[in-house]
């Protein structure tokens, strides 16, 4: 079974959380570039603005993090986001293993369609599940009570909930360094196993 994250692994998300973060805060000469740089090292959005703008009232975080809830699954910034792989790939590749899914956390079930759609991706409609967050174990719990222990699992992603899957037994589990978070950094955080390649295209023609 192929568990594969969608956000950051089949798509770059990049443009759309940068766009969220600058048009709130408004930052001048504060590129795309630069964001990525800050986001890799910090990681935390309130660290990027103390180092940008200096010290915020615990207001305006609190307001920031109402408008990047409201906005990061919006359907104008979800355009934002790019197909990491071709569609030819994905199609070949989901027609070849029927038993793959696309496992993500998005709270807006119904603009994830719509994306999919704006992708021209919709043959995939019937391999995503959507998951509402409920912290980094939210995909774990979904697979122990989805798929048999005995299943070998393969998971591909960018995020601690994709590397907390590893926990499970029979689970290998590949991050990609296209995400928002540095994966090396996740691994020695969290003292778990996995492996890192630079992109997913490098397992898509293997497995």
């Amino acid at each position: 079974m192929y568990i594969i994250d969608f956000d950051g692994t089949l798509v770059d998300v990049w443009k759309r959380y940068y766009s969220v973060f600058n048009d709130f805060w408004c930052i001048k000469n504060f590129s795309l570039s630069e964001y990525k740089f800050y986001k890799r090292i910090y990681e935390y959005d309130y660290l990027i603005v103390r180092e940008k703008v200096g010290l915020l009232s615990e207001t305006n975080f609190l307001e920031y993090k109402v408008f990047k809830k409201e906005k990061i699954e919006d359907i104008d910034y979800l355009m934002l986001d790019d197909l990491l792989v071709t569609k030819e790939t994905l199609q070949s590749f989901f027609f070849r293993n029927n038993d793959a899914i696309i496992l993500t956390i998005r709270n807006n079930k119904e603009n994830i369609f719509r994306q999919f759609d704006s992708l021209n991706i919709n043959f995939l409609n019937d391999k995503v599940i959507p998951l509402n967050s409920n912290g980094i174990y939210t995909k774990v719990d979904w697979v122990k009570k989805n798929i048999s222990g005995n299943e070998e699992k393969i998971v591909i992603g960018d995020s601690e909930t994709d590397l907390m899957i590893g926990e499970i037994y029979g689970t290998t589990v590949y991050l990609v360094e296209t995400g928002l978070r540095d994966p090396y950094k996740m691994i020695r955080t969290n003292n778990a196993k996995g492996y890192i390649i630079p992109h997913i295209k490098q397992l898509l023609g293997t497995l």
